[in-house]
């Protein structure tokens, strides 16, 4: 898909991209369990879509971009990749990155150790990244 995510695909929203529209879970007031996935898109049998569970029966992808331009930058790196896949494997296609906050009391810091060290542990083939947000300094600003 080329566009990014939107919320309102209705175009109420003044200045909204308004380009793609993105499946929202039920629970999308609860900041801990709510989700926004493209997967809902994909699931392609009659039994699937409702909460966007299912298997998925295509492979999904995004890219945010706003301009043709771009659009055709994304497919002429994919396209350079696929040609020349022999020489662009570098490390960065090993690195697992996982990111947290602790704005739940740290279950989701703890989730995230848990599995990064189980694929340190039994897969030693990957580079494991961490990105905790409770890390960086918080900046307010009057847009929120």
């Amino acid at each position: 898909m080329f566009g990014d995510a939107s919320y309102d695909y209705k175009d109420r929203v003044q200045n909204n991209s308004n380009l793609i529209p993105s499946y929202e879970s039920y629970e999308s007031l609860n900041p801990v369990g709510t989700y926004v996935t493209d997967d809902y898109f994909v699931l392609l049998d009659d039994s699937e879509g409702q909460n966007a569970n299912g298997l998925l029966d295509v492979g999904v992808g995004r890219f945010p971009v706003q301009t043709v331009e771009q659009a055709q930058a994304a497919v002429n790196k994919i396209e350079h990749y696929c040609a020349n896949n022999d020489t662009v494997k570098n490390d960065w296609r090993n690195v697992i990155c996982f990111v947290a906050d602790d704005w739940d009391q740290n279950l989701h810091l703890q989730q995230a150790d848990s599995i990064a060290a189980s694929i340190e542990r039994n897969y030693k083939e990957y580079n494991v990244d961490k990105i905790y947000l409770d890390a960086y300094q918080a900046e307010s600003t009057p847009g929120g």
